[in-house]
């Protein structure tokens, strides 16, 4: 059995453990709706945007950044959410203008958000780095466990 569902192991998609933040409640169109920003602490890469409520495939997300930089996504319909991705490059402050039903920008929903920088390498990479600790610990150990002789424990040893 174990065998079985280590079998199944690399098929499994990975968890991803971080929800997001209620970055927007309120009502839309006499409806209750929200926004959900993933990560938590935005940095400088793909951020998700998840509309809780009433909405359907023309909807938009655009971002634009204090220096005029602009990046637009449309929502794509994962159960009864709506998720869009954008990948945004430069830190700072954005501003992401969701149109979930493409009504037009009067409708929509204006949420702030800050950016901050990327991670660096070495934090991505560090249970990498310090992986040889355990492995050198062990070597040592069966290294000198072979090295040390062990006393039989016999008549003569015990009478001393």
């Amino acid at each position: 059995m174990l065998f079985l569902s280590l079998w199944f192991l690399p098929i499994v998609d990975p968890v991803q453990g971080d929800g997001g933040r209620i970055a927007w409640s309120g009502e839309r169109d006499g409806r209750r709706a929200a926004v959900i920003v993933s990560p938590v602490a935005p940095r400088v890469g793909v951020l998700r945007i998840d509309w809780v409520g009433a909405a359907n495939e023309n909807g938009t997300v655009e971002a634009v950044h204090e220096l005029d930089i602009r990046q637009d996504a449309g929502f794509v319909k994962v159960g009864d959410e709506w998720h869009a991705s954008l990948e945004l490059f430069v830190e700072g402050r954005w501003a992401l203008a969701i149109d979930p039903d493409g009504a037009g920008p009067i409708t929509g929903v204006t949420v702030p958000v800050e950016i901050g920088p990327p991670i660096p390498a070495w934090r991505t990479q560090w249970p990498w780095l310090l992986a040889w600790i355990p492995m050198l610990g062990v070597g040592l150990y069966a290294a000198f466990r072979r090295r040390l002789p062990r006393l039989a424990v016999t008549s003569e040893t015990l009478s001393g």
